[in-house]
């Protein structure tokens, strides 16, 4: 009789992990722009993506909702929205169908102040006052355009070539979502006159 009852303890203890491991497996996390869903349906039949709550083309927007695999843009949300995707296949002589859902958790992008500091132009070789943000965890980065520049962790840059840059600082926050600013920079070219004749 013990036996029995352990075995009934342990076969109760697995199926609630077995539950909680599916019910995992239905919830998602995605951050404000486009996620691809996907699914491969049974037969030639008549398919449709949904979601909810919420308005498209306000809160999200589903790019086909005909096809086994849409696109759904997420609109950028003020604290984390949970919203329910539904997949659903309908067989058009029977009527009969089946849905699929899932749990999607969209976070919000973090907020970040404009670029203060630094300069508006530098020559190649020479260095600007550190480019500046009031939100603070960010990493400064260099988007080359038709020029080049060097920056540091502490946003100085270094003009190494002419042209444009752009200096961008670019914060994650904790559920993984990203935010960019960004500032133009010119990097102008040097004299070159030729070497002094005696």
């Amino acid at each position: 009789m013990k036996t029995k009852h352990r075995f009934l303890k342990w076969l109760a203890m697995l199926l609630l992990v077995i539950a909680s491991s599916l019910g995992a497996m239905a919830q998602q996390t995605a951050c404000p722009g486009t996620k691809h869903y996907s699914v491969t349906p049974s037969a030639a039949n008549m398919l449709n993506w949904s979601v909810s709550p919420g308005i498209s083309g306000v809160d999200w927007t589903i790019s086909d909702p005909s096809l086994s695999g849409t696109d759904i843009l997420w609109a950028n949300v003020g604290s984390a929205t949970v919203y329910t995707v539904t997949f659903k296949e309908t067989n058009l002589v029977t009527s009969c169908y089946t849905e699929r859902t899932i749990t999607v958790t969209v976070n919000p992008l973090p907020v970040v102040a404009a670029i203060g500091g630094g300069a508006a132009n530098v020559c190649v070789g020479a260095v600007t006052p550190a480019f500046t943000d009031a939100t603070a965890g960010g990493v400064w980065t260099i988007v080359p355009g038709t020029g080049t520049a060097n920056i540091t962790a502490g946003g100085v840059v270094t003009g190494v070539t002419a042209g444009t840059v752009n200096v961008t600082y670019t914060v994650t926050n904790g559920s993984g979502c990203v935010t960019s600013v960004s500032k133009s920079l010119i990097v102008n070219v040097l004299p070159n006159p030729s070497e002094i004749s005696y």
